[in-house]
């Protein structure tokens, strides 16, 4: 007989907790370990609320209609996410630090 996933019995706050980790190891495997706002690297591991650790960013806030979709997330600073807001994604990204051109 299958077993049951036994993620239907957590509670809720355990399994926002677990999509969230899904959903920042899936957009950390797509862009880097650099912040999207200001290129520097971010710390995975605990604390995570600390200010160099990583939290997702919102492209287009859920406050003006943005999605929990994997094209609307970025992985940025604590510090950083708190600077960007909930501006819209064109102030976002005149925002956004300047890189330094590399390969020169």
């Amino acid at each position: 007989m299958p077993r049951k996933p036994f993620a239907k019995y957590l509670p809720w706050w355990m399994q926002k907790h677990i999509r969230n980790q899904e959903r920042r190891a899936a957009v950390r495997k797509r862009d880097g370990d650099e912040c999207w706002h200001c290129g520097n690297p971010m710390r995975f591991g605990p604390p995570f609320n600390a200010g160099k650790a990583a939290t997702i960013e919102h492209v287009m806030p859920l406050s003006q209609g943005g999605t929990w979709a994997l094209g609307n997330l970025k992985l940025c600073h604590v510090g950083c996410n708190r600077h960007l807001g909930a501006h819209s994604p064109e102030q976002k990204e005149r925002m956004r630090l300047p890189r330094p051109l590399t390969g020169r």
